[in-house]
């Protein structure tokens, strides 16, 4: 019943999904119908683990110490201008014993957008999507009607 209402769900809200055959094989890999409690410390803990990686990220003195392990034909990298911060990040996470270990993070993470369509149609919340697309429109990556996520 919760994948079907789900599949449902997003099919109705993303019609393009209905070309999809195996949107039911990839939902049953990303989302569960079971909760699982965080406590509120260890959300904490990855909420400032993300802070300071994003902070270190943009360090100068960062981009400095990470250089010399660069290929010289990656170099060019490290000097391209970066003004805006709208990516899908994604902090993959393994909970043990109540301790956080960062198992990867992801750049292009779209499965927030399965996780955000969940929330919505489990407590009509549509405030993360409207909160990306704010990010968008603020840094004036894109123009107000093109919104384009490739996975």
């Amino acid at each position: 019943m919760f994948y079907s209402e789900y599949e449902s769900f997003l099919q109705e809200k993303y019609p393009s999904l209905k070309s999809h055959a195996d949107l039911s094989f990839s939902s049953r890999n990303l989302v569960t119908p079971y909760e699982v409690p965080l406590p509120k410390e260890v959300l904490q803990k990855c909420i400032r683990f993300v802070q300071l990686t994003f902070k270190i990220a943009h360090l100068k003195a960062y981009e400095e110490a990470i250089r010399k392990f660069c290929y010289p034909e990656d170099q060019g990298i490290l000097d391209a201008s970066v003004n805006n911060f709208s990516v899908l990040m994604g902090y993959d996470f393994h909970i043990i014993n109540n301790q956080p270990y960062l198992i990867e993070i992801n750049t292009n993470s779209s499965g927030f957008l399965f996780a955000a369509a969940l929330k919505e149609l489990k407590t009509g919340d549509t405030e993360p999507l409207k909160k990306l697309k704010a990010s968008f429109l603020k840094e004036n990556a894109f123009p107000e009607k093109l919104s384009v996520i490739l996975d």
